[in-house]
């Protein structure tokens, strides 16, 4: 076992090293176009000289198991020797690791017997007529973050299991929902004074339950209970499985109750992605660091959530929805500047309205670096890649989102957009396709599915799909006659034209005129639209480089210069 764990570490410190220089790699990538054959062979022979010997895999060769960290530092000594062509020869090297790492990298995470993932349900209430769902949640909330602290262990964030509060799951099908190997599943029950608690170890594969612990605690300070019950609880946990602490326990923040409740009804409602429920977010988190003004996590939440305002709509200005976000960002930092939530909305800041895409990779990374665990930074990171053209740790890192929050349908969406400015539209269009199933109201879904159908001429079938999308959006019976004569007589372009025309009747925005403009042949019409988007400086310009439905424009000399003033940080 010792030699196990000990090619175990070696492996891990190679994956490390090469994710560290995964972006160095693909910016090197796009500029090596030659001397790929000679540096192949370089590249084995340095290899063999400092590894002894490397594996044969259907990306290229990469050193064995077993090469140590001093093996690396070697190669790298080695390869400066050899300047110009061993550093191409470094990249090759380092590519092919690379790519070996994305695939297995959940074998990496199968490979530890110490790796196990748990995921913590709302508490529930054994009489429903006496609940407090803020605590339920709150509860919940403190156990996460103890748990978090424990060696070895892949804990759910309370974003992705919030959703159980308001039913009563089955254990075994919650687990499974979650992909964990754990669940701990609690009911409590208030009375005269006191709180008795009762938590089960549920493990998901056998069905069993492992083991039952039951506590009883005075309810009247309320914030010391959760504290006592999560300490009690995490410490049996702790001991169940033989694991020791691996950092200091998160807290929670902030000693003001009522504050914490209302940075989680503001949360709570910021994820579930839509204009109405974001407004009432922001209203709970401004109350929240009323009460409390050195509250950290509901500053930088509340940055967040202004940021995500302007997405859902085009009547506020996202001139002003960035000045109250980036004032909040910068309120969190100025309390606590390894507040993994504050970097990543600073990152999102950074790259959708400041077109500072050099700032935003290091606050992303920032981000990360302070809370792998945060499916959200994961989540803004992709994004931020997916503009830059990086697709492949686009894709990598929403997945390692996923991966975090299964249940999440919001980061389902953007790993179709992932898929689809990768050009990959098979597959983007089976993803759309998968998220209507869950939801068949979903107008992004359509809205992201027709294009991944056109764009391989499947415009009949998609012509049916924006057929439904009429009747979401609640069109008049004559919009669908003229829309159905159009697309007998026109095609689909004829369908976008008339789209364009009535734009304003049946929804859309301005960079949706600009794309069809484009695709009907219209460029002077979609270089006008593309200017307004700019002008109010809304986020599809990030992605201006690498969206398909403007290939249209690309060799026009104004589609240079427009993107050359979004790469200057809009300048």
């Amino acid at each position: 076992m010792a030699v196990d764990l000990k090619n175990l570490k070696e492996e891990l410190t190679i994956e490390s090293r090469l994710k560290q220089l995964r972006t160095s790699y693909e910016d090197y990538e796009r500029t090596t176009t030659t001397t790929a054959n000679t540096a192949a062979n370089t590249a084995e022979r340095v290899a063999i000289h400092t590894a002894g010997g490397p594996v044969s895999t259907a990306y290229g060769n990469i050193p064995t198991s077993n090469t140590s960290y001093a093996n690396i530092s070697h190669l790298t000594t080695a390869i400066r020797r050899h300047q110009p062509l061993a550093a191409i020869a470094l990249v090759i090297l380092l590519a092919s690791g690379i790519a070996y790492v994305g695939i297995n990298r959940n074998k990496a995470k199968l490979a530890s017997p110490t790796t196990r993932s748990i995921a913590v349900l709302p508490f529930r209430p054994v009489d429903a007529t006496h609940r407090d769902e803020i605590f339920e949640t709150g509860m919940a909330d403190v156990l996460i973050q103890r748990l978090s602290s424990m060696q070895g262990f892949v804990v759910r964030s309370l974003s992705a299991t919030r959703g159980y509060r308001n039913s009563t799951p089955d254990p075994i099908v919650a687990g499974k929902e979650q992909q964990v190997d754990y669940v701990v599943s609690t009911s409590y029950q208030l009375a005269d004074g006191r709180i008795r608690i009762t938590a089960e170890l549920v493990n998901v594969a056998s069905g069993k339950t492992e083991r039952t612990y039951n506590f009883e605690k005075v309810s009247s300070d309320v914030f010391a209970m959760q504290d006592a019950i999560a300490l009690e609880l995490g410490n049996k946990l702790q001991m169940q499985f033989a694991t020791g602490l691996s950092q200091r326990a998160a807290n929670r923040g902030t000693s003001n109750r009522q504050a914490y409740q209302l940075y989680v009804q503001g949360m709570y409602l910021a994820n579930n992605r839509n204009l109405d429920d974001a407004r009432k977010a922001v209203e709970f988190l401004e109350q929240a660091v009323a009460l409390d003004p050195n509250y950290a996590r509901a500053w930088a939440g509340l940055g967040y959530t202004h940021r995500t305002l302007s997405l859902y709509t085009t009547s506020l200005s996202t001139h002003e929805t960035y000045q109250k976000s980036i004032a909040a960002i910068n309120k969190a930092l100025a309390l606590d500047e390894n507040l993994s939530d504050a970097h990543s909305a600073l990152c999102e800041n950074n790259y959708l309205y400041e077109w500072d895409f050099a700032q935003a990779e290091l606050e992303c990374k920032r981000a990360i670096e302070l809370d792998p665990g945060s499916s959200q930074a994961h989540e803004i990171f992709s994004r931020y890649l997916m503009g830059r053209g990086r697709h492949e740790q686009a894709i990598f890192e929403i997945e390692t989102a996923m991966d975090l929050e299964p249940t999440q349908r919001f980061y389902q969406k953007i790993y179709g957009r992932a898929l689809f400015y990768s050009r990959r539209y098979p597959e983007a269009e089976a993803q759309f396709k998968r998220m209507l199933e869950m939801d068949q109201t979903s107008v992004s879904s359509y809205s992201w599915l027709l294009p991944s159908m056109t764009l391989q001429g499947n415009e009949v079938e998609a012509f049916e799909c924006f057929k439904k999308l009429l009747s979401i959006r609640k069109a008049d019976e004559e919009t669908f006659h003229v829309f159905e004569r159009t697309f007998q007589t026109s095609g689909w372009r004829g369908v976008l034209s008339e789209w364009i025309k009535r734009r304003d009747k049946i929804g859309g925005n301005t960079f949706d005129a600009a794309m069809f403009s484009a695709q009907i042949g219209n460029k002077d019409e979609a270089f006008r639209y593309l200017e307004e988007v700019y002008q109010r400086r809304e986020i599809w310009m990030t992605y201006l480089r690498v969206d398909p439905r403007l290939d249209p424009l690309r060799n026009d000399a104004r589609f240079d210069e427009l993107l050359k003033r979004v790469e200057s940080k809009g300048a």
